[in-house]
């Protein structure tokens, strides 16, 4: 089994990777004795959560800057901690939002 870091919460990389290695061995023994877990897995959701690259939050940090946006307000919008853990399900409003302050300028 493969999966990429777990990018969850404000784990570093050594971290994410961890988190992943330990997922991945827990259900690879699973499924090797044949087990099933008794416990919810709620696991699958931290790992399904994309983050945008590091490059396109320099980038909207950088915009962000430009257009005098005020960054804290601008990722609670987005329910970001970050400019790094902006979701690339929110990327584009992003975008969009950061233009239109841009226009008002």
């Amino acid at each position: 089994m493969t999966a990429p870091p777990d990018g969850s919460g404000k784990k570093n990389q050594i971290q994410q990777i961890a988190s992943t290695v330990t997922y991945l061995e827990r259900y690879t023994l699973f499924a090797i004795l044949g087990l099933a877990s008794a416990d919810q897995d709620d696991d699958a959701v931290s790992v399904t959560v994309q983050y945008i690259t590091a490059e396109q939050a320099a980038d909207l940090e950088a915009k962000a800057e430009e257009v005098g946006a005020d960054k804290t307000r601008f990722l609670s919008a987005f329910s970001a901690d970050s400019f790094n853990h902006i979701t690339v399900e929110n990327f584009p409003r992003c975008v969009k939002g950061l233009a239109a302050k841009g226009a008002q300028s």
